[in-house]
């Protein structure tokens, strides 16, 4: 090991550190004499300790590196839909800053700087936090791999993830509009599973891997759900039961006899009872649930957002945070975090079960439809009267939904 000056072609000096490693002679340049007595001093500690192997550790750029990450971590162990995420992330904002650093450049105060450039740039704090979450999953690979000692992108705050701005619960009178207006155009699957959306508090995708015999007595067994074609275990990876209130029993009954099939999937993806794939369900979004939702007035709701109609009828019922929790299939921090305006504003005086606000909205809201003796229809020229016949039985001092 030793330190030897150079002139180089240019006529600069430089100092190289010549050491061996794995039985190979090894040198490296440095502009001053002060730098290689470091590195040497640093080799020589190295060398007695055992580590001299992590001298070269770190070389490889993010983008050489976070390809083995895709192949040895990502591909095999995450599912499709994390993988489309952290694709987007990775290509949109690592790979544009961070692809040509060496592992061992990025550094904490480098990340605090990708991210001030990101939000100067205009991301959303929730898009911020991916690209960082997508970094740094990728360095952990490399710390286990030794590639890097530590992992820099866990020493950086990430944007708050809080909720921005207040759920605002589809009231059941709201749900049994979007479904009259999916009835009344013969969509008898859409509207059934409205209902099951509307009134259990699953996910999309935990719906529609729902089977017939996942209906019992007095509970829908929830145990999986469908993502990008294919059966999977749900958010938690946790079973739970929620109640089956009557209104739905009846909705379930009732498109079980229009049903071909009666032992496979509630809601079958194709005749040969395959599940819904990722673009068979933004088609049905976009389409016939879009189309609904804004006939009944509510162009901010998605089939997603209907889960929280669930949660304040058990709140409004006079339910527990956890009972309420336990039902939705998250915990009950997330819970409270969610709704907590919507059990302050709860007034004692009001509640009732929950199935007997579905059914009083039901009532009200095909009272209202059968007093104007009016076909609800959405066509080519948008949803036509579901909004004005509410408005004009309103304006003729009647009770409204």
């Amino acid at each position: 090991m030793s330190i030897h000056k150079r002139m180089n072609k240019q006529g600069t000096v430089s100092y190289v550190v010549r050491y061996r490693q794995f039985g190979r002679n090894r040198s490296r340049s440095f502009a001053t004499k002060k730098d290689a007595s470091a590195f040497e001093a640093q080799t020589r500690i190295a060398a007695r300790a055992g580590s001299l192997q992590t001298l070269d550790a770190g070389k490889q750029t993010v983008a050489e590196f976070g390809e083995q990450w895709w192949e040895t971590h990502v591909q095999q162990n995450l599912a499709e839909s994390t993988r489309e995420k952290y694709a987007h992330s990775w290509n949109t904002y690592v790979l544009p800053h961070m692809g040509q650093m060496q592992l061992r450049q990025v550094t904490p105060r480098l990340i605090q700087e990708w991210r001030g450039a990101m939000e100067r740039a205009g991301a959303r704090p929730a898009t911020v936090k991916q690209a960082m979450n997508t970094l740094q999953a990728c360095l952990q690979l490399a710390v286990v791999w030794g590639e890097i000692q530590t992992n820099p992108g866990r020493e950086v705050r990430k944007p708050s993830s809080k909720r921005i701005r207040a759920v605002r619960p589809v009231t059941p009178i709201e749900v049994e509009k979007i479904r009259l207006c999916m009835l009344q155009n013969g969509q008898h699957r859409d509207a059934t599973l409205v209902s099951v959306l509307a009134y259990t508090g699953m996910r999309p995708g935990e719906a529609l891997a729902l089977d017939w015999e996942h209906i019992r007595t007095n509970t829908i067994l929830v145990e999986r759900a469908v993502s990008y074609g294919s059966l999977k275990e749900t958010k938690t990876s946790k079973i739970r039961s929620v109640k089956l209130m009557p209104a739905l029993r009846h909705d379930l009954s009732e498109w079980r006899l229009r049903s071909d099939d009666v032992t496979g999937f509630i809601f079958p993806g194709s005749q040969e009872g395959k599940p819904w794939g990722r673009e068979m369900y933004k088609s049905w979004e976009r389409k016939i649930f879009k189309r609904a939702a804004i006939a009944a007035g509510r162009s901010d709701v998605t089939p997603y957002t209907l889960r929280h109609s669930y949660a304040s009828l058990l709140i409004r019922e006079g339910k527990s945070v956890v009972e309420v929790a336990a039902q939705l299939g998250h915990a009950p921090t997330m819970t409270l975090d969610t709704y907590a305006h919507v059990i302050a504003d709860l007034d004692e005086g009001e509640r009732l079960p929950a199935g007997q606000m579905v059914d009083q909205a039901r009532e009200l809201v095909l009272r209202v439809v059968n007093e104007s003796n009016e076909d609800i229809q959405i066509g080519q020229k948008g949803p036509n009267n579901v909004r004005k016949l509410f408005a004009r039985d309103s304006e003729g001092g009647k009770q409204t939904a």
